[in-house]
């Protein structure tokens, strides 16, 4: 008589009759674990997961959606003001695709779906009606929430009178709304310009994101903190948008003149790429003229010249975690707490920062 494992391996698709054979339980105790059943016992619950990796498993989503009235799926929204689905290019954040990675860690072992949706906001009513239809065929047991998205206070509104529950990502308004999971920016750019400043820089210029940002009010706030506390620095600062043509412009500004700063802070890595740009145009040598430094660590950082100086966010372990919390208030049929949760950055100090004194402060030997 053959043994579940082998009928699964000969295409057989595994049941939960063959899981409970192979792991000497009842299927109701099957049933149990993969619910998240708490009354399981610790060491019939290996025994369960074990069979269930053994035969590789996979529950029928439609019959535990008839059981329990579920989806069983988690959605991420994100979007933009213009129209993703129309022809053209339409910008979206880099870290998105970190965002779905993180997510997907979830969603995959604990048996949900990730549904990733984008969403043009850009006229809100049109924007209200295809999210209010959305969310009602999708039915999804959590919504994780992207920036800018998270800051939509009509997105929130819809979700709050659907009953769904929903983590917000880095939000920029409306901190006390729901479960929100963030980064100490303040924290970290306060950190990044102290290593500036301990290279030997003290006149610097800033390039800040909106100023209607909390993230972008929290990087400035953090430069002009360290700048403030540094006897002898000063600084200029800008403000751009985020995206590259807005470093590349106010980067020109900054730079002009003959008093100009020998560092460049920009608020994330896509202006300062164009503050690299606009060195280029004016002649400087980055970083024996200019040194230069981003925020996110984006992809961007990595295909500049020279690579930037940046900071680097958990972001895959934001959207991780985001899933994690809502697939647990699934299972356990309660909310998500609201709260805010903040995780630290990492500074990753690169070549567009290592000049003489940054090397000597480093310890480190120039080539």
């Amino acid at each position: 008589m053959s043994n579940p494992s082998d009928e699964a391996r000969a295409g057989r698709r595994a049941t939960i009759k063959d899981v409970a054979r192979q792991a000497r339980v009842s299927f109701k105790t099957v049933s149990r674990v993969m619910n998240r059943d708490q009354r399981v016992n610790a060491d019939m619950r290996e025994a369960v997961e074990a069979a269930m990796a053994a035969l590789d498993y996979r529950p029928h989503r439609a019959a535990r959606m008839m059981r329990g009235n579920r989806t069983f799926a988690i959605a991420l929204l994100a979007g933009s003001r213009d129209e993703p689905l129309r022809g053209g290019r339409v910008p979206f954040p880099e870290y998105l695709g970190e965002v779905i990675a993180g997510c997907a860690q979830a969603c995959r072992p604990a048996g949900f779906h990730l549904v990733f949706e984008l969403l043009s906001y850009g006229d809100r009513r049109k924007a209200a009606a295809v999210a209010g239809a959305l969310l009602d065929d999708l039915s999804p047991d959590g919504v994780v929430l992207a920036p800018p998205l998270c800051d939509l206070e009509w997105l929130l509104d819809l979700l709050d009178q659907r009953a769904i529950h929903y983590v917000r990502l880095m939000p920029g308004a409306f901190p006390e709304r729901g479960t929100c999971l963030a980064v100490d920016d303040f924290a970290a750019a306060r950190a990044l310009t102290e290593r500036l400043l301990a290279a030997g820089h003290r006149h610097l210029a800033f390039i800040a994101g909106p100023p209607d940002h909390l993230a972008a009010h929290a990087r400035r706030a953090g430069f002009e903190a360290a700048v403030v506390a540094c006897p002898g620095a000063r600084a200029r600062i800008d403000e751009g948008d985020f995206f590259l043509a807005s470093g590349e412009r106010e980067a020109l500004r900054l730079l002009s003149g003959e008093d100009r700063p020998t560092a460049l802070f920009a608020a994330n890595d896509s202006m300062a790429a164009g503050a690299l740009k606009a060195a280029a145009a004016l002649g400087l040598a980055v970083p024996r003229d200019l040194a230069i430094a981003g925020y996110d660590d984006s992809f961007t950082a990595s295909l500049t010249t020279p690579v930037l100086t940046s900071v680097r966010q958990p972001t895959t372990e934001l959207a991780r975690r985001a899933a994690t919390l809502l697939i647990a208030a699934a299972n356990a049929g309660e909310p998500v707490r609201a709260e805010t949760t903040r995780l630290a950055c990492t500074v990753v100090e690169r070549a567009s920062t290592r000049s003489p004194i940054t090397a000597e402060f480093q310890g480190e030997r120039l080539p």
